[in-house]
């Protein structure tokens, strides 16, 4: 087996992230036009929004003032933006058949770092850092630096490697890596490095609509939009007809006996089999989702042939899938006497944990909030109108669960952290092999008996400080893999966890994305980064208040739950009892009860809270950067060319755009 380097993992505690390893990192920040060639103008050229347009042109003129004056050349700063992230990088790449033509400063993305200085389309800007900007390098971008450094020189350099300046560097001053031997270029300098993981509107999470999804029946009549009949209509309120409430239309029901209180005083008392609330804190819950947007009830849906109720009665025996949901986004709560729980010397409250889902408990979730906020009358302004939805406008929008798989990438970027919970990856550490070469090949075999058998031991971080070397098995044709691959598909299938799913015809606001969406108010769930705040600040707090949350880890650490597998066979999960583990035996804490069904019981806040513990260190999220790159026609260029004087002045507004002084 193959050790590896460490996979740092930052504690949910923070709300911070890890980088799954494997992860391609993407640009996350925020044009169309804006060649260089003028002698008296540098051009920028890069993608945001509004928001961050006018941040970054302040910043812009501010250092065109400043450098004019200090060097008493006249220089103005010209900035384009594109807000389309994809067609800006399209545009870009199609440019550079002409470098003239690309602006003097772009973005560049980690990605692109290793063949954009082998073309030269980069300039390396190590020679053109002011006095004291290596030690600000260090401080703030100390990690996000390293996928910006490269060796043109040495075909076999992997890019992504640990650099650190160094004054006294056995080749002069410069970027060395961590061995100290290697010297390397600087190509660019990171406008940002955060984490993406989940984000969530606190609008849908306040404490009087958390009590209504605990006490409201989903065979409730429903009176709401319905997304078949808005297409052509002159509004979003068509009503449903001929709902008839039966037991066969009861959405969820309790799959164990059940005695617990409410937060104001409603105590409920219930056997096994009786019509449960939508959401049951802490009780399993047989969950019969079927499209609530085209259909009035799931007997209806069942009947119209609906894929999602069609796969409860196929695959459940008409039962139900079973989940536990645990609590709510945002919930936390004390963990200062939990065992193997508590890291010492942190920057950040190590007595506080947060909610974390498993993947079935967060596509069962996503699919209860959003059947009671399109069918209840929680948000009008008229109670007698008895409509669902978002009422803030003359036509009410439909309310969505989640987007998992927007842009031409979002399979791969969003499923990775979901992986790293169940020791799982897409490539090996090399970054070289997505299939493990080892793996049962045997086509006869069904997706579960895939074994592989190779492993990396990858390092990583527990709660407690201490580490664990896990085994990770890589490639799509492990079992872990197929395993974590099944629940994320099954987020959208099963639990209609997506705003694709609910179709066009739903969507009142002409070509929005899931982001939009989001942060319209008209999304409950939305993957989301800490450079998104420009925009999440630009929007109405009346219906959007953003929040952030973990990746959902692996079913394993489920309470108890039974859903389908890679193979559409329904599985149980109910996780062990046991107090969670330290240094290896962390390795330990998704192991399963010996008998499972003894999981299939109400649940104490102590005990959920003993669960959540082992969830603290087991989620993930992508880590992304995008950083900002002088053209590489300047390294060209000598002192009789009129634009000569833009290496040093390219750098230097770079390093304005980054490490300068907000």
């Amino acid at each position: 087996m193959k050790k590896s380097k460490t996979l740092k993992k930052v504690s949910l505690v923070a709300l911070s992230a890890v980088m799954v390893s494997g992860v391609a990192l993407t640009s996350a920040a925020c044009g169309k036009g804006g060649g260089g060639g003028n002698p008296t103008t540098i051009t920028v050229n890069i993608f945001c929004n509004d928001s961050d347009y006018h941040t970054n042109n302040t910043i812009c003129q501010k250092w065109g003032e400043t450098y004019s004056q200090k060097t008493g050349r006249e220089v103005k700063v010209d900035l384009k933006v594109n807000p389309d992230k994809s067609e800006y990088f399209e545009l870009l790449r199609q440019a550079w058949s002409t470098p003239e033509s690309v602006a003097d400063v772009i973005y560049l993305s980690p990605k692109y770092v290793q063949s954009y200085a082998k073309a030269g389309y980069v300039m390396d800007l190590s020679d053109y850092l002011e006095e004291g900007a290596p030690d600000k390098i260090d401080g703030i971008w100390s990690n996000a630096i390293d996928y910006y450094g490269y060796d043109t020189t040495d075909n076999n350099y992997t890019p992504g490697q640990k650099i650190s300046y160094n004054a006294n560097g056995s080749a002069g001053a410069g970027f060395y890596t961590q061995s100290g031997s290697k010297k390397v270029g600087l190509y660019g300098l990171p406008k940002d490095y955060s984490n993406f993981s989940m984000g969530y509107n606190r609008k849908y999470f306040t404490d009087g609509l958390k009590l209504d999804y605990q006490k409201t029946l989903g065979s409730t009549k429903r009176d709401v939009a319905s997304a078949s009949q808005v297409a052509g209509s002159s509004g979003c309120t068509a009503k449903y007809t001929g709902y008839t409430a039966n037991s066969t239309n009861n959405v969820a029901t309790f799959a164990a006996d059940a005695d617990y209180t409410l937060s104001d005083g409603t105590h409920i008392t219930a056997s096994a089999g009786d019509e449960a609330p939508i959401i049951a804190v802490g009780v399993p819950v047989n969950y019969k989702p079927f499209n609530f947007y085209r259909y009035n009830d799931y007997e209806s849906a069942r009947a119209a042939g609906d894929p999602m109720a069609c796969a409860v009665e196929e695959f459940t025996f008409g039962e139900g899938y079973t989940v536990t949901i645990p609590g709510f986004p945002g919930d936390t709560f004390d963990i200062t006497d939990q065992a193997n729980a508590k890291a010492s010397n942190v920057p950040y409250d190590a007595g506080l944990g947060h909610m974390v889902f498993t993947q079935a408990e967060y596509g069962a979730l996503v699919w209860a909030i959003t059947y009671y906020l399109n069918t209840f009358d929680w948000d009008a302004q008229d109670p007698t109108k008895g409509t669902g939805g978002l009422t803030t406008t003359d036509k009410p929008q439909v309310i969505f669960g989640s987007e998992q798989y927007e842009g031409a990438q979002g399979n791969a970027l969003y499923l990775l952290p979901w992986a790293a919970s169940n020791d799982a990856d897409l490539i090996n550490e090399a970054s070289t092999l997505c299939s493990n070469p080892t793996a049962k090949a045997d086509t006869t075999s069904v997706a579960s008996t895939l074994a592989g058998t190779t492993t990396e031991v990858r390092q990583k971080m527990n709660l407690d400080g201490t580490t664990r070397n896990a085994n990770v098995q890589y490639g799509f044709n492990s079992a872990n893999f197929i395993e974590t691959y099944a629940a994320y598909q099954e987020f959208g299938s099963t639990w209609n966890g997506n705003s694709g799913n609910a179709g066009d015809e739903a969507k009142t606001k002409e070509n929005a994305s899931g982001w939009n969406y989001f942060c319209m108010g008209a999304a409950v769930f939305y993957g989301a980064g800490t450079w998104d705040a420009a925009t999440r600040n630009d929007t109405d707090m009346a219906v959007f208040e953003f929040g952030q949350m973990p990746t959902p880890v692996a079913e394993k650490y489920a309470l108890y739950s039974s859903v389908r597998d890679a193979d559409y066979n329904l599985k149980e999960y109910s996780n062990s009892p046991a107090a969670k583990g330290t240094g290896d035996a962390a390795n330990d804490d998704g192991a399963q009860r010996a008998n499972k069904a003894e999981g299939l019981k109400q649940y104490t806040a102590a005990e959920i809270v003993a669960n959540q513990i082992k969830r603290q260190d087991k989620w993930a999220a992508r880590m992304d950067s995008v950083g900002y790159a002088a053209n590489g026609r300047f390294a060209r260029m000598t002192e009789d060319n009129p634009e000569y004087w833009k290496r040093e002045a390219t750098a230097s507004l770079i390093q304005a755009l980054t490490i300068g002084e907000a």
